[in-house]
């Protein structure tokens, strides 16, 4: 699995925006199975949970990479049961996860604690998600792949 970004984010981040101007206020939808084959793609796989915080998620830079604010606490809340694959950061305009080729969207791969970090974007303690599921993030971090 890799990091895969939309041609929405891709015009948008080229242009006279910066990557908080885009994704500030939004969150992350963690599904199972395969990723898509990019994230133009309409999602694959079971909704398995959001991770979202008071007034949307907020990113800071820091470096050559944007990761979340540490002033901040996000959280995966689960809401349905099976086993996390991939997430899928959005905006806070509306998504319905359907093939589009202007919204700005990240899809990434998702490992866990211990997993070696380059190979993913997040690491969660478990793999395993439910609609009990309820685990504070404390780590994401994500900087511009190659084209």
């Amino acid at each position: 699995m890799a990091t895969y970004c939309s041609t929405g984010f891709r015009r948008k981040i080229l242009g006279p925006n910066s990557f908080e101007s885009i994704f500030n206020g939004g969150q992350i939808k963690i599904y199972s199975g395969p990723q898509p084959e990019n994230a133009d793609a309409a999602v694959t796989g079971e909704l398995l949970g959001t991770i979202t915080a008071p007034g949307g998620l907020r990113f800071v830079r820091s470096d050559h990479y944007v990761t979340n604010d540490p002033a901040q606490q996000w959280m995966l809340q689960g809401s349905a049961s099976g086993e996390a694959g991939w997430g899928r950061l959005v905006a806070p305009d509306p998504d319905a996860g359907g093939a589009d080729l202007l919204l700005p969207r990240i899809d990434f791969a998702i490992g866990l604690d211990g997993d070696e970090p380059g190979d993913f974007q997040m690491l969660l303690p478990t793999l395993s998600l439910s609609p009990t599921t309820s685990i504070a993030m404390s780590a994401w971090w994500f900087m511009l792949p190659p084209f």
